[in-house]
């Protein structure tokens, strides 16, 4: 009866360490595709705020549009200035 009792324990233990690998596994994995999704939201967002400051738009345009704040813009305009 013990012997019946710790197999069962070792099943229930080995068990219960694949699916919180699993579940974890697929967290992770749920989290960088969010994380993916955030970086080329921003990616885009950069690239449509320089198109714009290229064509001269006025700044309330573009942050309308891009929904960046002042601070990120003066970030994106200051970063254009640099790289020539």
């Amino acid at each position: 009866m013990l012997a019946y009792l710790e197999k069962q324990l070792r099943k229930s233990r080995k068990e219960g360490l694949e699916e919180g690998l699993e579940k974890g596994l697929e967290k992770g994995l749920e989290k960088g595709r969010g994380e993916g999704r955030g970086e080329g939201k921003l990616e885009m967002g950069i690239s449509v705020a320089l198109a714009m400051l290229g064509n001269n738009e006025p700044e309330e345009k573009i942050l309308l549009y891009t929904g960046f704040t002042p601070e990120q813009l003066a970030e994106i305009r200051d970063g254009r200035r640099s790289k020539g």
